[in-house]
């Protein structure tokens, strides 16, 4: 008898997981799009101070249709400088780090003759 309690109780924890676990990853997205809150996940390769993540925010706020955003801010010094920011599946990348690889592209595609001849 104490057996089957147990199990009931355990199979109830897990069904309360799953219905949490659900509205995580399914409602509170959709929730969040409903009432116009994004969340931008912004990386820059300095710790940004107060001012600069506030002029981010105000500048995301004017080009969006969102009311407020859920920020999230991380450093990787790989982006040598400039941020790269994250909202949903659009992504602008400032950053050095493609900005030289996009070069590095493009000069990779010059004719060797024409840099010789100037051209």
């Amino acid at each position: 008898m104490m057996r089957k309690r147990k199990i009931i109780g355990i199979i109830g924890l897990v069904l309360i997981l799953v219905i949490v676990l659900f509205y995580v990853v399914r409602i509170r997205p959709m929730v969040k799009e409903y009432k116009k809150i994004g969340t931008v996940h912004v990386t820059s390769a300095m710790e940004l101070s107060k001012e600069q993540k506030e002029q981010v925010e105000k500048k995301l706020l004017e080009t969006t249709n969102y009311v407020s955003f859920e920020m999230h801010y991380e450093v990787d010094t790989a982006l040598i400088g400039g941020m790269v920011i994250r909202m949903g599946d659009r992504v602008v990348d400032s950053s050095i780090r493609t900005k030289l690889y996009n070069l590095s592209k493009e000069l990779y595609h010059i004719p060797i003759g024409m840099v010789e001849s100037g051209q």
